[in-house]
């Protein structure tokens, strides 16, 4: 491809993006989805993918922080509290059935070997921030359950990582395995995380504050977070959850008792303005595009592979994803959540995989011995599943929006009807105690 027809694809892409966003709001189709088909339609097209694939894994990373850095703006302390109380039921009991119902389907159904199932149940497990933010953001419902969904996509990528990266480290010899040595672990990889973005935080704050009236500064934060994110990397620590807390704690409210807390002992935290914010919002945006028209680029690149192989691939990806939104709906109904039914086909549809699914299933057959048939249809059925379930995610978005909408027209107009009976019950007993009045 010539330099100058991808730079066109560059801005052609980013104009389209803007006239999904305008389509989402008249429509309420995500422009999620919308931009996954446009990768896909690229692809088919005969668009080259080679400089995409180049820096996809960067892009992917970037993302990621990106949309973790903005998660944590508009994610409270109490709202996080609140979130981990109400949802730590649904949360665990999806991650862990997930993972024993893809252990049997894979092993028993698909014929995969345990090992190879094993590891598909806890990649399969995760939910991807990623993708659940952006939906989230979009949808019209309570902070709380924005707030819900987050820390459930977080915290399952999370535990998938961390699983996935330990299982590969036992080569099988699964009976080593001490459950409490894990949940140590985990304690200690969250906690050095979150103290990291603590003290990253305020590091931060005490450099912004010194420089932040110099020219040309307002990008240096989203360099301190690409700075952040590589280094919790380097120290075995977690790059997600790092970030996440260190933009919590940056966005803490004024009337926030840490903020004047940190006011006490001289520790002031920065605030963001208003044109920062909107400046960060406009390269999320910009980096979101680009990341999900790359997801479907890469999702519909098959390399020379036969259409027959593509489609078996396909097949077991869409009878994956029928088990975990399956599994997801049983988990809503054993937990009984106190929201109405529309919020539930809101809670139902937030299980897409994403980036953390690509890189664990990347990382499980690069590390272990097996043959190039059985890593490829992994590889492919992986890909697959975050395709088709980022579809059923965007289409019960879709569905659970219109009913919202409804929903609240409904109400308005019980409300108006009230208000109006009210006003002519008023207007009546004026009436009569005129016509007393008269007699």
């Amino acid at each position: 491809m010539e330099t100058a027809d991808f730079i066109l694809y560059i801005g052609l892409i980013i104009f389209v993006s803007h006239l999904f966003t305008s389509f989402f709001e008249a429509t309420r189709i995500p422009d999620v989805l919308l931009l996954i088909l446009l990768g896909i339609f690229l692809n088919i097209l005969g668009f080259d993918p080679s400089p995409f694939l180049v820096s996809g894994d960067i892009l992917f990373e970037i993302a990621l922080a990106l949309i973790l850095f903005e998660a944590g703006i508009h994610l409270k302390f109490n709202y996080l509290y609140g979130a981990i109380k109400s949802s730590t039921l649904i949360i665990l009991s999806t991650y862990i059935f997930t993972i024993i119902a893809l252990l049997f389907f894979c092993q028993y159904v698909l014929f995969l070997s345990f090992h190879d199932s094993l590891f598909l149940g806890f990649i399969m497990a995760s939910i991807s921030p990623a993708v659940v933010i952006p939906l989230s953001n979009s949808m019209n419902i309570s902070q709380k359950l924005k707030s819900n969904l987050i820390v459930e996509s977080t915290i399952t990528d999370v535990l998938s990582i961390f699983f996935v990266i330990a299982l590969v480290g036992y080569e099988g010899e699964y009976k080593n395995i001490s459950m409490s040595v894990f949940l140590k672990d985990f304690s200690i990889v969250f906690l050095k995380s979150a103290g990291i973005g603590l003290l990253a935080a305020i590091t931060w704050s005490y450099i912004f504050d010194k420089i932040r009236n110099l020219p040309n500064t307002i990008f240096t934060s989203l360099a301190f977070i690409f700075i952040l994110f590589g280094v919790s990397h380097y120290i075995h620590t977690s790059a997600p959850i790092t970030v996440l807390f260190f933009s919590m704690i940056i966005s803490v409210p004024s009337e926030n008792k840490i903020r004047k807390l940190s006011k006490k002992i001289k520790l002031p935290l920065i605030e963001f303005s208003e044109s920062e914010k909107l400046f960060y919002e406009e390269i999320l945006f910009i980096i979101k595009t680009f990341f999900f028209v790359f997801l479907g680029v890469k999702m519909s690149y098959f390399d020379g592979l036969e259409i027959a192989l593509v489609l078996m691939f396909y097949l077991k990806a869409l009878a994956i994803t029928g088990v975990v939104f399956f599994i997801r709906f049983l988990c809503i109904k054993l937990t009984k959540p106190k929201i109405d039914n529309n919020k539930l086909i809101v809670l139902l549809s937030m299980v897409p995989k994403g980036l953390a699914a690509a890189v664990l299933i990347s990382f499980y057959v690069s590390n272990v011995q097996m043959s190039s048939d059985i890593s490829q249809e992994l590889i492919y059925t992986t890909y697959g599943v975050i395709l088709l379930s980022i579809f059923a995610s965007s289409i019960l978005v879709f569905i659970a929006e219109k009913r919202i909408k409804n929903q609240i027209l409904q109400t308005d107009g019980i409300l108006r009807e009230k208000v109006n009976g009210n006003k002519n019950k008023t207007t009546e007993k004026v009436d009569i105690n005129k016509t007393n009045e008269n007699f």
